[in-house]
C-alpha cells in the first residue's frame, strides 16, 4: 500500500510543479519557492513525530528521512510540498485578489477534512500508528494534528503577503527557511500543550501518559490555541488588505473554496507579478 501512497503522492506533485512551471513561465515565479519551502519542511517531520507520539512502519517505500529513530517516507516529504508548500501558495493569490474572513475560514474547514481523510487513509492501511495515550482520535488520526496543519498554509500567505516588498530576485529565496520555520513555530506555540500531556507521567500498561483529563486537557488546549490563533490571522489578513488598497469579497462558497485549492479562480500571473511590485 505504501507503493500505492507513493504513485498517488507523485502524481499530486508533478501536478504541483507543472502548475507553478506554468506560472513561472507567465512571470509569476514565487510558486516554485513556496513549493521549494514545502519540500524542505519534511525536515520537521521526524522531530514533531516524536513529540506527538507517531511512528512510520520501516517498511514503507523510499524512506527519505531516517533521524530521531524516526523513517519518514518519500511521499511525506511531497505531501508537504504540495499540502503546505502549494496550499500557501494559493492562499497567498487569494489574499492578493480579495478573498474576505468567510473565504479563509471554509479553506481552513477544507484543509482540516483533507487531512482527516488522508491521515485516516494512511493509519487504516498500516503505513503509520499513532500510539500512547492519544485525545480527539477519529479514524485511527488525532484531530488535534489537523486543527494546526490547517492553520499553516493561511498562516504562511499572511506573512509572505506582508513581506511582499522583499520578494523580488533573490529575496524570494527568504521564503524557503521561513516558510519552515513558520511551521516549527506554529507547532511549539499551539502544539505545546499537547505535546507535554503525551509526553508526561508515563504509564508503561497504556504507553503514554496515564490520566485521561491529562491528555484531554491538553489536546482542548491546542485546539483552541489554533482557533485563536486562525482568528488573528484572518483578521490580519483583512487588515493588510484594506492597508494595500485592495477590496474585499466577502461573499464565499464552498464551491469558490475547492477551486482554489487547485489554482482555479485566483489571479492571473502577471497580476501577482504587479502585486509583488507594488
Amino acid at each position: 500500500m505504501s507503493v500505492a501512497f507513493l504513485i498517488i503522492c507523485s502524481v499530486f506533485m508533478a501536478a504541483a510543479v507543472g502548475y507553478v512551471a506554468w506560472r513561472a513561465v507567465h512571470g509569476d515565479v514565487l510558486g516554485v519557492y513556496f513549493l521549494a519551502a514545502g519540500l524542505l519542511m519534511g525536515t520537521l517531520e521526524p522531530g514533531l513525530d516524536y513529540l506527538g507520539l507517531l511512528w512510520f512502519a520501516q517498511d514503507n517505500a523510499a524512506i527519505a528521512i531516517n533521524m530521531f529513530g524516526r523513517h519518514i517516507p518519500l511521499y511525506v516529504v511531497m505531501g508537504y510540498s504540495f499540502f503546505f508548500g502549494l496550499q500557501a501558495y494559493f492562499m497567498y493569490l487569494a489574499i492578493t485578489v480579495g478573498k474576505g474572513a468567510r473565504f479563509f475560514v471554509y479553506a481552513y474547514a477544507v484543509s482540516w477534512v483533507f487531512d482527516l481523510a488522508l491521515q485516516a487513509t494512511g493509519s487504516a492501511f498500516g503505513l503509520y500508528k499513532y500510539y500512547g495515550n492519544q485525545p480527539y482520535m477519529i479514524l485511527g488520526a488525532p484531530a488535534w494534528w489537523f486543527s494546526i496543519d490547517a492553520v499553516m498554509p493561511i498562516l504562511t500567505a499572511l506573512i509572505a503577503f506582508a513581506l511582499r516588498h522583499r520578494l523580488h530576485g533573490w529575496g524570494r529565496l527568504i521564503l524557503i527557511p521561513l516558510v519552515p520555520a513558520l511551521y516549527a513555530a506554529l507547532n511549539g506555540a499551539a502544539g505545546v500543550p499537547v505535546f507535554a500531556a503525551l509526553n508526561s507521567n508515563f504509564d508503561a500498561t497504556r504507553n503514554g501518559n496515564a490520566s485521561d483529563p491529562l491528555v484531554w486537557l491538553g489536546g482542548t488546549g491546542t485546539i483552541a490555541l489554533c482557533l485563536f490563533f486562525l482568528w488573528l490571522v484572518i483578521g490580519e489578513i483583512g487588515r493588510a488588505q484594506r492597508h494595500a488598497g485592495i477590496e474585499v469579497d466577502t461573499s464565499a462558497t464552498l464551491l469558490d473554496v475547492l477551486k482554489s485549492k487547485a489554482g482555479v479562480g485566483l489571479s492571473e500571473p502577471g497580476a501577482v507579478k504587479k502585486m509583488v511590485s507594488s
